[in-house]
């Protein structure tokens, strides 16, 4: 709000101010309110200064409500809170760089997710506008109270699409919302996202794990029967009685993960024509304030004045262009037109290389609808830009990048064919020059054909721009403001500078097109009819799982793959096109060997698990188990006494000769031989099931000790030893080590 004064008659409108013009310059008077004559009419208007600061408060906050939350309003109050915090240097690029991940997330979820945290986004930073008045006045609780009634009486002005998205608020929701934007960026406003996985039943239990698969990569039909499959561990139940048997349900589910994660190396072992048909990767076709740069960048976008050949027809492209304004530093970006997407681009491309902008840094943009959009401003709020646009028509607010594409087209378009001037007039008196004869009739055919094959294609004209940046304009004295003659070359290395950079390029991915979610078919994913793969591709464990593909398209011939349920793993991949052309294909021809090795061993440990398990003879023990079931129900029916009395009394007869009376002593010592029995009987029982279980429990044992101690040196080469021939649980143990070390 910039209006300072105000007449009587406007305090009378303010809460705490007395009623009537008359009571104001009395209170005014008796206060001695600094005060002056009225521009128009008579009497005096009094400066805000005089009030009191709940006063002042008041009257901002209602200068506030009038006015619309637009992204402008949003844009202001995000600077304010800018102002406002207090983090160390190191604190603000450990949140960037976190929010950066999370932004990588939040483009690939759906619109709907992201429209609605893009809402909760605009409200908070309305908010923090709102409260910033009463910050000092101790009634803070009172503007918070009212800020969240006016908003669900409608009263501010905010768009409709956010009062669509966002039907009522309350407090403890707001403070939610500002603490999960400032700590992890618009992912923090989606809510719910998806659920950690837990381990299953299944797999929590290495030993009933290790006997499915050994079933099932000996007998494939079984993993279609999880009911059978039930059958068979109830079988084994006996030898294993610690075993904690999962339902037939439980037996689907888990069979339907392990398929989908090893469905190659499953058709690998049981279905070889399947496998060299389906699964097999193809890999012979694959493959002012100004003190340090960095202080300052602005950004612009103009049409080429130059036309370049599109599909046989001339046509103009822009130039999106950004200008380090200490060392005058150049980078650009050739686009059809200049939208959000290009300068994306084009700040990603700025970020890689010159690093991020200084803490106090400032990036000066144009005000057009592409550098206002909500994904631009979205970009620039995450990286805790301070982005001041310039007013519209108004070049001189951002004048070097201005001069820059002067100095372009003066020092390289003018120059190149296909030349039509910057402005009206140059053009026209390049068509004046032109031959009469070649602008009518036959002769402007001929014209416009020449014209067509001596204009340059956009690649080309890229091309041309990078090497006049390079080893031309990089090298020209500047007289401008603070270069006194220097080159942008001399400027940048005279001064010592080292930019903040991002280890990470991945974390810059959000910057790039997120093209969605593919399927990973034979080591390739496919995406508007290219075909991208890498080396690790052709793991067997990719084959079948979804990943999100993100495009750079100043690279089409490559992109980067993130698994679904996975944002720490990720495979940049390339164009199969370009193997053996401009990508060596040895690394694909060695992945694949690679492949077919783990193929091996995975079939060696399932043939080392069926013969533990006993998978031949599992029939014939499951009927003998029967069998000595039904003899012992056999055994044990009741019958009836027959008529025959000679029977009975001989029967009585022979019971009464078999009883034999014990003294208490003799009792006592059979109990305790037969509590010894016992004993010995359990021990030898625990014995034979550690026959098996052994090898798996010690090495989830040591799994979990060696993050407490150091493991002996025979200890670590028995752990090493059984993940090298078990594939199966080798990943189990990894997790349980990768667990506890982040724990």
């Amino acid at each position: 709000m910039n209006k300072e004064w105000f007449t009587a008659q406007e305090l009378t409108e303010v809460e705490g101010m007395p009623s009537s013009p008359f009571s104001i310059r009395r209170k005014a008077q008796k206060e001695s309110w600094t005060s002056r004559k009225r521009e128009t009419g008579k009497g005096f208007e009094y400066h805000i200064s005089s009030f009191e600061p709940l006063i002042q408060a008041q009257i901002r906050a209602k200068a506030l409500k009038s006015e619309s939350f637009s992204d402008d309003v949003t844009a202001k109050a995000h600077h304010l809170m800018q102002k406002e915090a207090s983090i160390t240097h190191q604190e603000s690029n450990k949140k960037a760089s976190s929010k950066l991940s999370n932004m990588t997330r939040f483009a690939a979820l759906p619109e709907n997710k992201q429209a609605k945290a893009h809402s909760k986004a605009v409200i908070v930073q309305a908010m923090d506008a709102f409260l910033a008045p009463f910050k000092g006045t101790g009634s803070l609780t009172e503007a918070e109270r009212q800020f969240v009634q006016q908003y669900n009486q409608g009263i501010l002005q905010f768009d409709a699409s956010v009062y669509q998205q966002v039907k009522q608020i309350s407090w403890p929701s707001l403070r939610r919302w500002k603490k999960a934007l400032d700590e992890q960026g618009m992912l923090g406003l989606v809510g719910h996202v998806g659920k950690k996985s837990v381990p299953s039943k299944i797999e929590q239990q290495t030993g009933i794990q290790n006997f499915l698969i050994a079933v099932i990569t000996k007998k494939p039909h079984f993993a279609s029967k999880p009911n059978r499959l039930h059958d068979m561990l109830k079988s084994q139940a006996s030898k294993f009685p610690e075993w904690d048997i999962p339902s037939p349900s439980s037996i689907g589910r888990w069979l339907k993960q392990w398929l989908n994660q090893n469905g190659a190396a499953f058709a690998y072992l049981t279905d070889p024509d399947g496998y060299n048909s389906k699964h097999r990767p193809l890999y012979a076709r694959m493959y002012p304030w100004l003190t340090q740069p960095n202080d300052c960048w602005e950004f612009d976008s103009t049409p080429t004045d130059v036309q370049l050949r599109v599909n046989g027809k001339l046509t103009r492209y822009s130039v999106v262009a950004a200008i380090d304004v200490y060392t005058r530093r150049v980078k650009f970006i050739l686009s059809p037109t200049s939208d959000s997407e290009a300068i994306c681009l084009l700040l990603r491309k700025c970020l890689k290389e010159w690093g991020v902008l200084n803490e106090n840094g400032v990036a000066r943009t144009d005000n057009g609808s592409d550098y206002v959009s909500k994904r631009v401003t979205a970009i620039f709020n995450m990286l805790n830009i301070d982005a001041q646009r310039a007013n519209a028509f108004s070049g001189w607010e951002k004048p070097y990048i201005e001069r820059f594409f002067r100095t372009l087209s003066e020092g390289l378009f003018e120059l190149l064919p296909g030349y039509i001037g910057h402005n009206v007039s140059d053009r026209q008196k390049i068509e004046a020059a032109r031959a009469f004869a070649k602008r009518i009739g036959a002769g402007k055919k001929q014209a416009e054909k020449e014209a067509i094959e001596l204009a340059f294609s956009p690649d080309e004209l890229e091309t041309i721009i990078n090497d006049w940046i390079e080893h031309d304009y990089n090298h020209r004295s500047h007289s401008g403001e603070g270069m006194n003659g220097a080159t942008p070359f001399e400027k940048f290395a005279n001064s010592g500078y080292k930019p903040r950079l991002v280890n990470d390029d991945h974390a810059f991915d959000y910057l790039l097109n997120y093209a969605g979610m593919k399927t990973v078919v034979r080591g390739q994913v496919s995406n508007l009819g290219i075909k991208y793969s890498a080396p690790a591709l052709m793991n067997p464990e990719w084959n079948g799982r979804k990943v999100r593909v993100f495009i750079d398209p100043t690279d089409v011939g490559r992109c980067t793959l993130y698994p679904e349920t996975d944002w720490g793993q990720y495979v940049e991949a390339i164009n199969i096109n370009l193997v053996g052309q401009e990508i060596d294909p040895a690394k694909f021809r060695e992945a694949r060997k690679q492949q077919t090795k783990t193929l091996s061993d995975f079939r060696r440990s399932a043939r080392k698990l069926q013969e533990e398990f006993g998978i031949e003879t599992l029939a014939a023990e499951q009927l003998a188990a029967k069998k000595a079931a039904d003899n012992l129900q056999n055994l044990t029916l009741k019958t009836e006494l027959t008529d025959n009395q000679a029977l009975n009394a001989l029967a009585n007869a022979g019971r009464k000769n078999t009883e034999v009376s014990y003294t208490p002593e003799q009792l006592a010592e059979l109990e305790q031989a037969r509590l010894a029995l016992e004993t010995q009987q359990a021990s030898l029982n625990e014995r034979k099931g550690l026959l098996i279980r052994d090898e798996h429990e010690k090495a989830t044992y040591l799994a979990e000790q060696s993050n407490t101690r150091e493991l002996t040196e025979k200890e670590t080469e028995f752990l090493e030893n059984y993940m090298d021939s078990n594939p199966f649980s080798r990943q189990r143990v990894e997790e349980i080590m990768a667990r506890r070390r982040q724990a």
